[in-house]
């Protein structure tokens, strides 16, 4: 793609999905938007309501907003809703999904999709091939519209539920895209032990239980995604060489469930000019996990789209449910900032009216007016606008760790754990979430419990991103690439240090458990061997290491060091962790085992014993890995840089529950919020003091 950006730190708001703001509400909306820090709006056409027979096209909403906007010196964002298929496309055209029991999954509508016809097959054709033109149609109609700043694409593109599509057009899709992997069925049968006949006689997966068969399926499933994206940014190209295109995900690849509801964000990024994600965090901040997941998200999408936006914040979650706390929402928007966000857009200005989201978000009531949080986002516009041209130019720094993401072991641990009632079911066992995903939500807030601002590298991108990184932690790594395990040994053989969690090299590429646990090369770099592996909650265990005792999560691993020495123990003193030249392999899952006791609902002050113990494992880790030990700040309180080639401005994040005294690094100026009493000067030296929920931003 060209990779067009914005020159312009954009804070705006979703404000039309049809059929709802009235339109007598849209010109005092026009007017009172500056009063809420708000100069930018988005405008959602819908395919069902802009076309509601073939052909026959209705503009007059979307031109009265065009002026509207303009007259009100309002900017533009034009986002399409394709999902939202007409009825034409049903009854003429076929485009009805088709479920893996073989019958149509009827269109429906919901809150986001309140117009109903939600959604159709795009493998479909004639259902692409209509798409197409409508896209085509609007974005000749508004592309010389002065105020118009760029094109949303797409809504969330996601593929859900597992089945996706089963018509004739997916299935032959799907065989097409084993035939570009494979080239011969030969081959395909080969590697995964399959029979099939040919690539015409391969069918969708029936039964969760082929492990091989779901992986192939949903991997597919995500390409097809990406082929989505494709489609529309052309026929908007085609009209508009100019603008950006974009899309945004609408729970991003790292807390996705990823065969459930999922699609490939890497692969997504790279059909349009940047890319965005909605905010999928709790409304309210209890625990540790929660309070790391803004900055999770946005370390995340900054690795596969280093300019990046916020597409969908949701300044307020409503639904009749207690309003969000200000300094909940002021962490949220901070993180945004401190982690690198070049725009973020509220969903939505006023509460929603209509449907299951009923009330739903506003960064205003149903009614227009005011709520607390609206102050909160006008005093952050205001720093926006006073510190725009390095925001702009400023890049979220990082410490020399990486954690290492495997789509191929996401997908196997998703499907691991796939198939609760009956043979033919694809819901999960154990409900949300399965193992992989807790150990990235821990090991990730875990980090940030030791003060790191981690990188995300993505295994397929693992050869070109790991330049820089002195440690790279392995979560549950079930399945790696050939590739990737001969760049974890050459990694490892320059100096670098692995710390890898017990699952790590279990599987070959094609599913299967290798006959030695792990892989050859990876039991060579840790010097280790697993004689025993058994479900954590089958057996009471405790893991002795650092001084430290740790409850294991997910399974318990007995080891062998061969060639690596002993550092931590079992119960019955069988080895549990062993370590090689730096290299450190742990019997259990660190991430897993921090998450399933912070995510309960207490907050991050509480339960200091555990928290000190897993700080002390994990940091234990990085100095026998070489590397130097961080400052700590006290518990509950957080750092982010930015910086450009001059200048570095320091975020600081109190979530202690109570006042903090930090020491400040240098003299600067500080940008005062709510809460914050400022800097003072304590034993002659410049310290910050920063009240409980506060943060302050020093430059």
């Amino acid at each position: 793609m060209q990779n067009k950006k914005l020159d312009k730190f954009i804070i705006g708001t979703q404000y039309y999905r049809a059929p709802t703001p009235l339109p007598e509400e849209w010109e005092q909306d026009m007017q009172a938007m500056d009063k809420a820090g708000i100069d930018t709006i988005q405008l959602r056409p819908q395919w069902r309501w802009h076309e509601r027979s073939e052909g026959n096209y209705s503009f007059q909403d979307l031109d009265e907003l065009f002026r509207l906007a303009e007259k009100y010196n309002k900017k533009v964002l034009f986002k399409f809703m394709m999902e939202t298929a007409p009825d034409y496309i049903y009854h003429k055209y076929g485009g009805h999904r088709i479920g893996l029991d073989g019958r149509p999954i009827a269109p429906g509508a919901h809150g986001a999709y309140y117009v109903g016809g939600w959604w159709p097959c795009f493998d479909n054709p004639d259902v692409r091939r209509k798409a197409a033109e409508f896209v085509n149609i609007f974005s000749e109609r508004y592309q010389n519209q002065k105020n118009l700043i760029l094109w949303n694409i797409w809504n969330e593109p996601r593929s859900r539920p597992i089945g996706e599509c089963c018509c004739v057009h997916s299935v032959a899709a799907y065989r097409a895209w084993l035939k570009k992997e494979f080239i011969s069925i030969e081959q395909l049968n080969d590697k995964y032990g399959k029979c099939w006949e040919s690539f015409d006689t391969v069918e969708p997966p029936g039964m969760p239980h082929d492990y091989a068969e779901l992986f192939l399926w949903r991997t597919w499933s995500h390409a097809a995604v990406a082929s989505r994206l494709s489609f529309m940014y052309k026929a908007v190209k085609d009209n508009d060489s100019v603008r950006p295109v974009i899309a945004h995900v609408g729970a991003c690849t790292v807390i996705q469930d990823t065969a459930g509801d999922g699609s490939d964000d890497r692969q997504n990024s790279a059909a349009v000019d940047f890319y965005g994600t909605s905010f999928a965090v709790e409304n309210h901040l209890t625990n540790v996990i929660d309070e790391a997941r803004p900055f999770m998200i946005c370390d995340w999408l900054r690795s596969v789209s280093p300019y990046y936006w916020i597409y969908e914040f949701y300044p307020d979650w409503g639904c009749w449910q207690t309003p969000i706390s200000n300094a909940d929402f002021n962490l949220k928007a901070w993180a945004m900032i401190a982690c690198g966000a070049k725009g973020i857009l509220y969903w939505q200005y006023r509460s929603e009216r209509v449907g299951n989201e009923n009330d739903l978000s506003g960064l205003v009531h149903i009614d227009g007016g005011h709520k607390p949080v609206t102050a909160e986002a006008v005093r952050l516009k205001k720093f926006v606008a006073e510190n725009e041209s390095f925001l702009m130019s400023a890049h979220a720094a990082e410490d020399e760790i990486g954690i290492l993401y495997s789509g191929a072991s996401d997908m196997i641990s998703r499907i691991e754990e796939t198939g609760r009632d009956g043979l033919w079911s694809f819901e999960l066992k154990n409900g949300w979430p399965y193992l992989y995903k807790k150990t990235l939500f821990g090991i990730y807030a875990l980090f940030r419990e030791l003060g790191y601002s981690i990188r995300w590298i993505d295994e397929r991108d693992l050869s070109q991103k790991i330049n820089g990184i002195k440690v790279l932690y392995l979560p549950e790594a079930f399945m790696l690439s050939k590739k990737t395990i001969a760049s974890l040994s050459e990694f490892t053989e320059k100096g670098g240090r692995l710390i890898a969690e017990e699952g790590t090299g279990l599987r070959a590429e094609n599913t299967w458990v290798h006959k030695n646990w792990p892989d050859e090369v990876i039991a060579g770099i840790f010097g280790v061997k697993i004689t025993e592996r058994i479900m954590s909650n089958h057996r009471d265990e405790t893991l002795r290491i650092k001084q430290e005792k740790i409850k294991p999560a997910g399974f318990s691993s007995y080891l062998q060091a061969d060639g690596g020495k002993i550092i931590g123990y079992w119960s019955d003193r069988r080895p549990a962790a062993v370590q090689k030249n730096g290299c450190t392999f742990i019997g259990t899952s660190l991430g897993a085992a921090f998450y399933e006791i912070f995510s309960s609902g207490q907050s991050n002050v509480k339960n200091t014993s555990a928290r000190s113990a897993f700080c002390s494992v994990l940091s234990g880790f990085l100095s026998d890995a070489g590397l130097p030990e961080k400052k700590m700040l006290p518990a509950g309180v957080y750092e982010r840089h930015l910086t450009d080639d001059s200048t570095q401005m320091f975020f600081i994040f109190n979530r202690s529950g109570k006042k903090q005294t930090i020491p400040l690094p240098s003299n600067g100026k500080l940008t005062v919020l709510t809460g914050t009493a400022g800097i003072t000067v304590k034993n002659k030296k410049r310290v910050l003091d920063i009240a409980a929920g506060g943060i302050s931003v020093l430059i």
